[in-house]
């Protein structure tokens, strides 16, 4: 699914990149260290709220511009939405 997600948005314009839950802290670090400006992660609510939360912290002081947080979750997982909403994401 990620790679369609990232597939799609390449498809308008918007560069992506996709990086498994354990690897994302790296992309990260890499991305800054290649001085590739973003603007957003997206995580899946499968990686936790306390995962993502370290995660968007990581990008938003690699960036050193806002960096929005979007939480891609499903039906099931809504009552988990809350504890991502607390973390920063939108």
């Amino acid at each position: 699914m990620n790679c369609v997600l990232a597939a799609s948005l390449g498809s308008l314009g918007v560069p992506a990149s996709v990086a498994a839950t354990l690897e994302a802290g790296a992309a990260i670090a890499k991305a800054h260290d290649d001085d590739q400006a973003f603007d957003a992660i997206l995580v899946d609510a499968g990686a936790g709220a306390d995962r993502a939360r370290a995660l968007l912290a990581q990008a938003r002081a690699a960036s050193g511009r806002p960096v929005r947080g979007v939480v891609l979750i499903d039906q099931i997982g809504r009552k988990s939405l809350g504890q991502f909403r607390i973390a920063g994401f939108d």
